[in-house]
Parts: C-alpha cells; sequence; structure tokens
C-alpha cells in the first residue's frame, strides 16, 4: 500500500483491525481507491542473440539465467496486487470525504458500518434489516414468505435482484451449495439488528 494510505488507515482506525477492514471496503466501494497489479506488461524476456548466431559460451549463459531469474523475481514481486488511488483523488479529498460521512467523535466501527448501509438503495436497506432478523443463513424462498406475510417491500423478483445486488457488493454472501445468504460480517448484521426498533424486531421474529 502507499505510505499515506497506511498512515490513513492507522489513524483512522485506531489499530482497530476490523475497522481497518471495513474503512477499506467503503474507500472502494465509493471508488476512492481500487485494487490494481504493478506489473508492466510491456515487459518481455526474449533471447538477445539474433537468429543463426552461435550460442553464448557457457559462463556467459549462467550469468544470463541469473539475470533472468532476478527479473522474474521482481516481476513476481510487481505483480503482487496492491491498493492505489483512483485517478484524480489524493489524501486530502479521501480524508474530506471520509470525515464529512463520519462526523468527527463518533467513528466508531458500528457508525461506520450503519453509514454504509445507509447509503444504499431503500429497498435493499429492507432486505437487509429483515435478514438482520433471520439469523446465519437465509433463502430467497423464506425471505419472500416474511415480506410477503407482514406485506414488507420489495418482494417477488425485485426481493431476488437487491439479494443479488447486495451479494455483487460482498454485503452478503451467498452460499452455491446450500443456495443461502449470510452476512459477509456477523458485526454488519449485529449493527442492523441493533438499530431496529423493538416493534420492527418483535414483527419479523413473529413471521
Amino acid at each position: 500500500l502507499p505510505a499515506e494510505l497506511i498512515s490513513f488507515l492507522i489513524r483512522k482506525s485506531e489499530g482497530n483491525p476490523l475497522y481497518c477492514h471495513e474503512i477499506m471496503s467503503f474507500l472502494k466501494r465509493e471508488k476512492f481507491v481500487e485494487i490494481k497489479s504493478l506489473a508492466d506488461s510491456s515487459v518481455e524476456f526474449r533471447n538477445s542473440a539474433p537468429t543463426g548466431q552461435i550460442c553464448p559460451a557457457p559462463a556467459a549463459v549462467i550469468k544470463q539465467n541469473a539475470f533472468l531469474s532476478a527479473r522474474r523475481s521482481s516481476m513476481e514481486l510487481e505483480t503482487r496486487p496492491t491498493a492505489v488511488f483512483v485517478l484524480g483523488e489524493t489524501l486530502a479529498s479521501v480524508e474530506k470525504a471520509f470525515d464529512s460521512q463520519f462526523v468527527h467523535g463518533s467513528n466508531t466501527l458500528q457508525r461506520l458500518l450503519i453509514t454504509q448501509v445507509d447509503m444504499l438503495q431503500h429497498d435493499m436497506q429492507a432486505v437487509l434489516k429483515t435478514a438482520s432478523s433471520m439469523g446465519d443463513a437465509l433463502s430467497s424462498k423464506s425471505m419472500r414468505a416474511v415480506h410477503n406475510k407482514l406485506g414488507l417491500t420489495p418482494s417477488g423478483g425485485k426481493l431476488d435482484t437487491c439479494l443479488s445486488k447486495l451479494s455483487q457488493l460482498n454485503i452478503l454472501e451467498f452460499s452455491l451449495a446450500a443456495q443461502t445468504y449470510g452476512f459477509r460480517s456477523a458485526m454488519l448484521r449485529d449493527a442492523i439488528y441493533s438499530n431496529l426498533t423493538f416493534d420492527n424486531r418483535k414483527q419479523l421474529h413473529a413471521a
């Protein structure tokens, strides 16, 4: 990571690894940073001897192979993914955007999680609220039944679309084997559930 981004994460997370993870998720979701490989795709390894020439002497071959090996090791390091600021963004602009979202003095992990949920479309927020009361794993069918019984929206195909989008946003995880959804983070699920009113919780659990 760039040194200035590391410094930003340490300052804002105050050393809390979970908070640091959520901050990075926020920065990627809002397109302030992106994950890139630093490899230069134009670099190619070629035999420098023209066609038809006699092969180099053994000592030269050894020296050349050692050089190529070192270059390949260097390239392997360069191809490791890293987070970089999106073109046009700077540490100052990222800091300003972050502070505008999370009021000074309330930068708790729960506040960060809830604010990210508040930025989603209303239908996706509604789906997450219902999901937070349904345990570790839930199916589209079971959620449809709850929404139909309580007259909640979205329903039907729109509900399935929301589940799919939330999975793409890495908020929910989909188990292909079990055909169920679950929260990526139990802390996120708990934060959403704790924000439900007592009546909302009672109504959802009764359904």
